[in-house]
């Protein structure tokens, strides 16, 4: 009861005008036929407000936001911007706040089309789908766990005192779309540079590609290794040869053992903070040997650094160079919108909230950066709280 008094609508219905006839005359009659309170633009947007403000009250004011997909809906200009705003209120879709239906065939923006849609393109299937769509909109979202009422928030854990790269895969916060290219590349045997600033996320990725492993490449082995603890060329090759389940090599840094064993096990290779694969323990061998396996087939690579690899990469004398055998794939860091529902999902249920100011302050000192955004606000929740 409370969920549904803190909502004037059940549903918003965002739809494009040349898809009227169907929403007005089908859809809207059958949800409101199940005593759902529907939000649609004809009837419930303000009179003289501008259709953005309108828009904004309406997804604000609504428990969920339903998009009629068809590709008039997807080419109109307000798609991207009325799923912007719900995926804000809903970053991680934890509380299921935007259902997507797919009425015509279509190819809608990444952040949509990483969600589960509903089939309703023909009359079976909007048969079949018509009480799995009431299901959805009557659901209610999960309740956060919250620290007990009597925890004053002097008591309470810092949300943001975790620094390095995210480890927990429930944790890494609003990097489904890179994610995505990532493994779809990888899937099909294309090698992957990542390029972000430092504190930006690249480690944190990897991470979760290497963690999430068995949901995306159940074909393959994925060894992740950081580089930064690796001592040299024979120190990478024994961590390979572990990670691979492979004997180690009887002669250290012997490069022959580490291709037999990439040619027998056909591995998708992490490597995080590729840098260092050209310092004084690194020879240019061991970069024509991974390239020589990838055009072979046998190996895929995922690599991670901050600039790059074309600027610190050599060429090989007779050879084509390391790094053109990478799709070079950026991570950008957080925009003001991302960084506003970040430190919100971190703050929920700490009894402590930030003003609009002091996450304006946060975004411009952090650049938008993660791993510097949590370590600026770890030190301001520690004044809030008294700490």
């Amino acid at each position: 009861m409370a969920d549904r008094e803190h909502f004037k609508y059940d549903v918003f219905i965002s739809y494009s005008s040349r898809d009227a006839d169907w929403v007005r005359n089908w859809l809207l009659p059958r949800l409101e036929q199940e005593r759902l309170r529907v939000c649609i633009d004809f009837r419930d947007f303000t009179v003289g407000a501008t259709p953005l403000n309108n828009m904004i009250d309406a997804v604000r004011s609504s428990r969920k936001t339903l998009l009629v997909l068809t590709p008039a809906y997807v080419a109109s200009e307000w798609c991207e911007f009325e799923s912007v705003l719900a995926r804000t209120l809903d970053p991680a879709a934890r509380k299921k706040r935007v259902i997507p239906l797919l009425r015509i065939a279509c190819e809608p923006p990444p952040f949509i089309s990483t969600l589960t849609y509903i089939p309703m393109q023909n009359d079976t299937e909007v048969q079949l789908q018509l009480p799995r769509l009431l299901k959805a909109l009557r659901a209610r979202a999960p309740r956060p766990s919250r620290p007990a009422p009597d925890t004053p928030p002097s008591d309470r854990p810092n949300p943001f005192c975790t620094y390095g790269p995210v480890r927990d895969a429930a944790q890494l916060f609003d990097r489904e779309d890179i994610l995505r290219e990532l493994r779809n590349l990888l899937r099909q045997g294309s090698s992957v540079s990542l390029v972000g600033e430092p504190e930006v996320g690249n480690s944190s990725v990897l991470h979760y590609l290497y963690q999430t492993r068995a949901e995306w490449c159940a074909d393959r082995p994925v060894c992740f290794i950081n580089l930064q603890g690796v001592l040299d060329e024979g120190d990478l090759c024994s961590e390979v040869l572990a990670g691979l389940d492979e004997p180690p090599c009887e002669r250290t840094g012997d490069l022959r053992a580490l291709r037999d064993a990439l040619r027998r096990k056909r591995p998708i290779l992490l490597l995080d903070q590729a840098e260092r694969l050209i310092g004084a323990g690194y020879t240019r061998q061991l970069h024509d040997l991974l390239r020589a396996m990838n055009d072979e087939g046998v190996l895929t690579l995922a690599v991670s650094s901050h600039r790059p690899l074309a600027e610190f990469f050599p060429a090989s004398s007779g050879t084509s160079p390391f790094h053109r055998i990478f799709t070079t794939k950026r991570l950008k860091p957080f925009t003001f919108d991302q960084t506003h529902a970040f430190l919100e999902r971190q703050l929920q249920g700490t009894g402590i909230a930030f003003g609009a100011e002091e996450v304006q302050r946060l975004f411009r000192e952090s650049g938008g950066r993660p791993g510097m955004l949590k370590r600026l606000a770890s030190e301001l929740f520690e004044q809030k709280r008294g700490g």
